[in-house]
């Protein structure tokens, strides 16, 4: 019967100045409580989403907010609708502003980070998607109504985006640290190259002083060693270069630039001293 009836009371005055008491109920049909069912559980999905929704007027107090919204919070509906938004975000008062001026222009937002403060004074970060549901007047001209603002929790995203940071600086470090330890392997190694390498050279000019006053019958083995020397110098000075090239590639990695210099050349010196270097090995006999 309860449901099928909407009642009320009432009231009327009687003769003897006691008022009576009256409990009305008026019948439903089958179409309003279907209809009325249908309300329930809309209002079931918004109230109970797993998104907290809220309403702002255009003054921007809150004109309605669902229970998820209030459970995020930790507010009753007292007090938390009919309250200025400012009230619960007041370090966010020029970003709330600018997110009005947004939506007062027609704009949807998106995934705006806004700091919501709790009953208990805990900031949480929320996310804010919202734009504006429009009425229109009695000249049939929209006007603004109320905001449909969606939040959501930002946490998580700080979180990825902290240990991101987190991780590029690691990275970062770490490269510095290979950079210093690969700079001062090179060193380490190009040092002693260079000190070999003019070693070397010191043989090779011996050998070839010793290789004039030797007689033909015995040049052939000191000629064989002077070749060795000579190779281990080539190789030598390849393995600087590569050490060098590889020094130059790891300061151009750390954002130093290159300087070129300028020098002019004798190419006729520059091709006798080739032309001199080469005659040796093409007037060797086989």
């Amino acid at each position: 019967i309860k449901s099928h009836f909407d009642w009320f009371v009432g009231g009327g005055a009687s003769e003897d100045g006691v008022a009576p008491v009256t409990l009305f109920g008026d019948p439903c049909s089958d179409d309003i409580l279907e209809q009325r069912e249908k309300d329930a559980e809309l209002i079931d999905f918004f109230q109970n989403a797993p998104i907290a929704l809220h309403w702002l007027s255009g003054t921007g107090h809150v004109m309605w907010a669902n229970q998820t919204e209030l459970d995020v919070l930790g507010y009753t509906a007292e007090e938390y609708i009919g309250q200025p938004i400012m009230k619960f975000c007041p370090d966010e008062e020029e970003l709330v502003l600018e997110i009005f001026k947004a939506l007062g222009s027609g704009n949807t937002i998106k995934d705006v980070p806004v700091r919501f403060r709790t009953k208990c004074g805990k900031i949480v970060p929320l996310l804010i998607d919202s734009n504006v549901a429009y009425k229109v007047d009695a000249q049939g001209e929209q006007q603004f109504n109320h905001t449909r603002c969606f939040i959501r929790d930002d946490t998580g995203r700080r979180v990825r985006e902290a240990r991101a940071a987190a991780m590029a600086s690691e990275s970062e470090r770490s490269l510095k640290l290979l950079d210093a330890f690969v700079s001062r392997t090179l060193h380490l190694v190009k040092t002693p190259c260079h000190v070999v390498q003019q070693s070397l050279g010191i043989i090779a000019a011996n050998v070839e002083t010793l290789l004039a006053r030797l007689p033909p019958s015995t040049a052939s083995m000191v000629d064989e060693t002077k070749m060795l020397v000579d190779r281990s110098i080539a190789l030598l000075c390849s393995t600087s270069e590569l050490i060098r090239d590889a020094s130059d590639l790891m300061r151009f990695d750390n954002g130093a630039a290159m300087h070129t210099v300028s020098a002019s050349v004798d190419l006729v010196a520059f091709g006798r001293r080739q032309v001199d270097l080469a005659l040796p090995l093409v007037a060797k006999p086989r």
